[in-house]
């Protein structure tokens, strides 16, 4: 008898509990705000040329033309007519052109927005093509598919400092939060452009080419909420080294600056020439990931989300399974009555019934313990079709009542088991 109720255990076990969907939760209080600058991810009234997008923001000839140079391509002196951008409505990031001998203009600092891409460096790495990133394999120059994960738009940075008297640069070129409020810009892609990456694979003439100690670093400081630099810098390598140079979309950290409403950008590098820093000071960049704290609401959602997960964990019942129970009814004992309601009606019946299933198999392993059950065989299941369809439960055990098939099934084991 006693195998018999071990055996029927075990295989109601398999039926009784079904797999609870749940998604996995980050764990994490925040989510994640990207600017993509694609145009179908623009969520401004409209950028300073009055239009809804971002592609209207990009310079044609790529140098000397009007938006990043002026009518007459010696800077713009109206501040009113710089060029800028503003993720308004989504990360809320915005940047504008550094002001430098006496105008605005993209020599004296910037991020402009570009779809630029080559792969033939060493044909369009020149200033002309001062905007486009490099792709490898690309042929000519293409308006598509050079930003991260194949997107179109990036933004391409120009401007450093060096501290030679030949460097008047007045200030680096950043990116900031429009609306004043810090945050923790999470990461960033990186890439280079062909005009450095000519450079340094070839010397133009105002620099030799990379040496095998030589680097190019760029550097990322931020700013907290009182206009202060914060403590700690981020840090990456466009090249170290002819072996060590950046070809493609590359993750940059940027969560160790912490909290901030400003990050500048400087580009450093070991290449001098007697006039300072003599490589390209230029990096594309692309989706830059924002921190937003999430809300109470998505906070109790992700609560109900990780119990239900838990839950889900528990799989089939067996007598190893009690730790697993456990960590789950302790997980949802701990949620706020909020949280409870948002956990799904069938994950916790399905706790449930692994408790009192699990409870079961725990007492057949008692000694005479089909004794001290009172548990006959006609009520450890209960067989037919019409009830199964109707989602009865079986009375000693509260799972659903199994259909005919796995009923002969169990008969069948049961007689098995009998004649050992």
């Amino acid at each position: 008898m006693k195998k018999i109720m071990s055996m029927l255990l075990a295989i109601m076990t398999v039926i009784s509990l079904f797999a609870v969907s749940s998604f996995a939760a980050e764990g994490k209080d925040y989510n994640l705000r990207v600017l993509t600058f694609e145009d179908e991810d623009y969520k401004g009234s409209g950028n300073y040329v009055t239009a809804k997008d971002w592609s209207t923001l990009i310079d044609d000839p790529q140098y000397g033309g009007l938006l990043l140079y002026g009518e007459e391509g010696y800077g713009i002196y109206n501040k009113e007519d710089n060029y800028r951008w503003n993720d308004e409505n989504n990360t809320f990031l915005a940047s504008e052109m550094c002001a430098a001998y006496g105008s605005y203009a993209y020599w004296s600092g910037g991020h402009a927005v570009s779809n630029y891409v080559s792969g033939e460096a060493s044909k369009y790495g020149d200033y002309n093509h001062q905007l486009t990133v490099y792709k490898k394999d690309v042929e000519g120059i293409k308006r598509t598919g050079g930003g991260h994960n194949g997107s179109n738009n990036f933004a391409v940075h120009y401007g450093y400092k060096d501290g030679s008297p030949y460097n008047m640069t007045e200030s680096l070129p950043s990116f900031y939060f429009s609306d004043n409020v810090a945050r923790v810009v999470d990461h960033m892609y990186v890439n280079n452009m062909c005009y450095a990456i000519n450079c340094y694979t070839d010397d133009n003439g105002l620099s030799a080419k990379i040496g095998p100690d030589d680097w190019v670093k760029l550097v990322a400081t931020g700013y907290d909420k009182d206009g202060n630099k914060v403590e700690k810098q981020a840090e990456i390598y466009l090249c170290n080294g002819p072996d060590n140079i950046v070809t493609d979309w590359t993750k940059w950290d940027l969560s160790v600056l912490g909290e901030v409403t400003k990050i500048e950008f400087n580009i450093t590098g070991s290449s001098d020439n007697g006039y300072g820093f003599s490589q390209p000071a230029y990096f594309a960049y692309d989706d830059v990931a924002v921190r937003f704290p999430k809300t109470q609401e998505e906070l109790d959602a992700d609560a109900a989300a990780e119990v239900e997960e838990l839950i889900g964990e528990i799989g089939t019942v067996t007598k190893d399974s009690g730790e697993a129970i456990k960590a789950a009814r302790d997980a949802y004992a701990a949620l706020t009555d909020a949280q409870k309601e948002l956990v799904s009606k069938e994950a916790v019946a399905a706790l449930e019934k692994a408790e009192k299933v699990f409870a079961m198999i725990m007492d057949s392993s008692k000694p005479d313990a089909s004794d001290k059950t009172g548990i006959s065989n006609e009520s450890v299941i209960k067989i037919g079709a019409a009830a199964a369809e109707n989602g009865e439960e079986n009375p000693s055990t509260g799972a659903p009542v199994m259909s005919i098939a796995p009923a002969i099934f169990v008969l069948a084991a049961a007689a098995f088991a009998l004649k050992k």
